[in-house]
């Protein structure tokens, strides 16, 4: 919960906002719930993934030897960027070298049809989206969904990860609301 609440809680309450400040005296409640019930169904969508997909490619590589030392290489590499990353701090030069262009991207159709929906709705999709958010903590339980026997028990992992963030966020979030504002 404070991990949560420090890491993404002026994001989730400048995406669910109305434009009046960050805090539930700017956040309006449809967006909020919006915000909110979009990031379970996106976590919930991403654990059921992980779920199924380990269970395919471990059904697969017993069924092909073949696999499984390409399945270990898989796991050693990606031992290898974890301690790279400890180790330095930093991305390596070939994963960080991509330098999007983000003005073309802010053209685009879907972003023109993004803005044009309603506050609720581009929140929703906001939450819906929330998985992608590089975060620790959050691709932590994603490995334990990964690791559960089905696509429901993966889907139901994180979004009990979901709700216990933002159960978590929202603790803190009146906590402030209180101190700022009383």
């Amino acid at each position: 919960g404070p991990h949560c609440a420090a890491m993404c809680g002026a994001a989730c309450s400048v995406v669910a906002g109305t434009g009046r400040g960050i805090g539930a005296h700017g956040a309006a409640p449809s967006s909020m719930l919006a915000l909110h019930s979009g990031r379970v169904v996106g976590y919930a969508g991403l654990g059921a993934l992980a779920a199924a997909s380990v269970a395919a490619v471990g059904t697969f590589s017993a069924a092909a030897p073949m696999v499984r030392p390409l399945w270990a290489i898989v796991h050693v590499a990606a031992v290898a960027l974890g301690l790279w990353l400890a180790a330095c701090g930093r991305a390596p030069a070939w994963l960080s070298a991509t330098k999007p262009r983000f003005a073309p991207l802010a053209q685009a159709r879907p972003i023109r049809v993004y803005r044009s929906l309603p506050a609720p709705a581009r929140a929703g999709l906001a939450g819906v989206a929330w998985v992608i958010v590089p975060c620790g903590l959050l691709q932590s339980a994603l490995l334990v969904s990964a690791l559960a026997s089905t696509p429901a028990s993966g889907a139901a992992v994180m979004a009990a990860f979901a709700l216990a963030s933002t159960l978590g966020w929202g603790v803190a979030l009146a906590a402030i609301t209180v101190l700022v504002y009383q």
